[in-house]
């Protein structure tokens, strides 16, 4: 994470393990799977409030899911 005096943008991932009702392409009732989670965000900040974005996906061989949003981070910031 990159953090200044005005904001911070910041990029994450990992490894995740879900599951999920109705598995898509089969008959089965419960899919199981592995994915990689890739968030970003980046966030404008005053004393006490700011305004951010952040966008999300799951990459995996299931279901790829992903979305948005805006954001507005209140209280005292470092």
């Amino acid at each position: 994470m990159r953090s200044t005096g005005f904001g911070h943008a910041g990029v994450a991932t990992g490894l995740a393990f879900g599951t999920f009702d109705g598995c898509p392409g089969s008959h089965e009732r419960t899919c199981h799977f592995v994915g990689i989670p890739i968030t970003a965000e980046a966030a404008l900040t005053g004393r006490v409030i700011g305004i951010g974005i952040q966008g999300f996906v799951n990459l995996n061989t299931k279901s790829i899911f992903g979305g948005g949003l805006f954001f507005i981070p209140i209280g005292w910031m470092p």
